[in-house]
C-alpha cells in the first residue's frame, strides 16, 4: 500500500506535480467541493423540515414576530450619548498609550487612522 503524503492531501490536484491544465483542474477541484458542501446543506434542510412534522416554514413566525416586536426598545440618544463618551474614553487611553511608545506609536496612529476618528467624534 502507497502512503500518502499529508501535505499532498491539502492541495488541489493540479497544484501537484504532474497534472496538466492546471487552471482547469483548480477550478473543477473547487467546484466539487462547494458543490459537494451545497449538497450536504440541502440534505440537512431536508431531512429537519422532514423531522419538524411537516410544517411549514411560516408556522409560528408570525407569533415569533409579535414577541420579537414587543422585545425591541427603541435607540434612546441617552444610549448613543453614552456609547459615544465610551468611545471617546477609550480613544483617549490608546492616544495616551501609543505616547508612551513614540516609535511605533505614530504608525499606528496613521494605521488606525486615529486623527480621522478624533475629527469625527467631536462633531
Amino acid at each position: 500500500m502507497k502512503a500518502v503524503r499529508f501535505d499532498s492531501l491539502r492541495t488541489a490536484p493540479a497544484a501537484r506535480p504532474g497534472n496538466a491544465s492546471t487552471a482547469a483542474a483548480r477550478f473543477r477541484w473547487g467546484y466539487g467541493c462547494i458543490s459537494a458542501v451545497g449538497l450536504c446543506l440541502l440534505a440537512a434542510v431536508a431531512s429537519a423540515g422532514e423531522t419538524a412534522g411537516n410544517r411549514t416554514s411560516t408556522d409560528g413566525l408570525t407569533e415569533a414576530l409579535a414577541q420579537a416586536r414587543q422585545e425591541i426598545a427603541p435607540i434612546r440618544a441617552s444610549d448613543v450619548s453614552a456609547a459615544k463618551q465610551r468611545l471617546i474614553e477609550a480613544v483617549d487611553r490608546l492616544q495616551a498609550r501609543l505616547d508612551r511608545d513614540k516609535g511605533q506609536g505614530d504608525n499606528w496612529r496613521k494605521y488606525l487612522r486615529l486623527d480621522e476618528l478624533a475629527a469625527e467624534l467631536k462633531k
